[in-house]
């Protein structure tokens, strides 16, 4: 990954790292089932979010787009497992119409953190 403010900013690379750090965190820290977290931070950074949570690859990642200003994105627990999925208009925001998981596509999917499942898809 780049760097993310020209040659001085920080990499890509180092936010994922903290990213991943924070996931461990928010998974010890969160886990009852029916608990809500807000998370408020910029576009690329919830962009490596998700890659991380959802266990995207590079090309997977690539393919998404920053949200606009003040974008929502909504992780919705699939209800009595431990997995979550994006909902419609988080995708759409993200421009994930196309990514891997649609209901045509089906595969399997780990039970924690999940792949990327798209509302209304199946884990075959």
């Amino acid at each position: 990954l780049v760097p993310m403010d020209g040659p001085n900013g920080e990499a890509g690379l180092d936010v994922y790292s903290r990213v991943n750090s924070f996931i461990s965190t928010l998974r010890r820290d969160h886990v009852e089932e029916d608990c809500t977290v807000v998370i408020v931070t910029h576009g690329l950074s919830l962009r490596l979010f998700l890659m991380a949570w959802f266990q995207w690859t590079v090309e997977e990642f690539e393919e998404t787009q920053n949200p606009t200003n003040c974008g929502m994105a909504v992780m919705e627990r699939i209800p009595h497992e431990d997995r979550y999925r994006l909902n419609q208009t988080t995708c759409k925001m993200l421009g994930l119409d196309a990514v891997k998981g649609s209901s045509s596509q089906k595969k399997e999917v780990p039970a924690w953190p999940d792949r990327f499942l798209k509302e209304g898809s199946e884990a075959a």
